[in-house]
């Protein structure tokens, strides 16, 4: 199996900014939609050129007409408001499953993937079940090749403040998330949960370019307890 890669250059670790961090956000809400992602980029394009026009920046003609053309064919921010955040809330769930797996491990407690699946399912249908298909298939199937990254952001930022935080971060934060984010994943796909062999699958995630993974600055990934738990 070969696992998809991110567009990041290394300049998302020597000098990030925002577009890097818009890269790695659109791949967490929409990893499994090369076309989502693309409007994504074309509606934060197209809000970062009107911003400029608001603050008073002057546009040459050439940058005019192409604000024009991308904007006649990107759906609208309030449209795509909705699914954003609906995305948000599946990705949270899959970053729960690798997160609440990975802190029983550390704590040697019987944690599994299946019990934190089953919670996510109550709280998306509101119906006490096992595992279901509505959640595998909606949650764990789509999102896991990034989970590793919501993972992170839960164990970094996780305080229940979903509109007020940039996502994944700000830019000044985005080595050292990516940095969390590689840990979890490489922690995952060596740490056997029970019954259900290792948390991710080796080959399964998302991954980075090797240019930019050499980058990343090192540390010990500690798994906190947090609000999430």
């Amino acid at each position: 199996m070969t696992a998809p890669t991110m567009e990041l250059a290394p300049e998302a670790v020597l000098s990030p900014q925002h577009g890097h961090c818009g890269v790695v956000a659109r791949w967490m809400h929409f990893p499994d939609s090369p076309a989502l992602r693309s409007q994504l980029a074309q509606t934060e394009t197209v809000e970062d050129w009107l911003y400029r026009l608001e603050a008073g920046e002057r546009l040459s003609p050439e940058e005019i007409a192409n604000l024009v053309r991308i904007a006649l064919h990107t759906p609208p921010p309030a449209d795509m408001a909705p699914k954003i955040e609906r995305q948000q809330r599946l990705g949270y769930g899959a970053g729960l499953v690798v997160f609440n797996a990975l802190l029983a491990a550390q704590r040697r407690e019987a944690g599994s993937k299946g019990r934190t699946l089953r919670g996510i399912d109550l709280a998306i249908s509101g119906k006490k079940a096992s595992a279901s298909n509505n959640v595998n298939e909606i949650v764990w199937k789509t999102f896991r090749p990034v989970a590793h990254l919501w993972a992170a952001w839960i164990i970094l930022f996780d305080k229940g403040e979903w509109e007020a935080r940039p996502m994944p971060c700000i830019p000044a934060d985005l080595p050292n998330f990516l940095s969390l984010a590689e840990g979890v994943r490489t922690r995952a796909e060596t740490t056997t949960a029970p019954r259900s062999g290792t948390v991710l699958t080796p080959g399964e995630a998302v991954m980075l370019p090797d240019e930019v993974r050499r980058l990343l600055p090192g540390g010990q990934l500690e798994i906190e307890t947090n609000s999430s738990e």
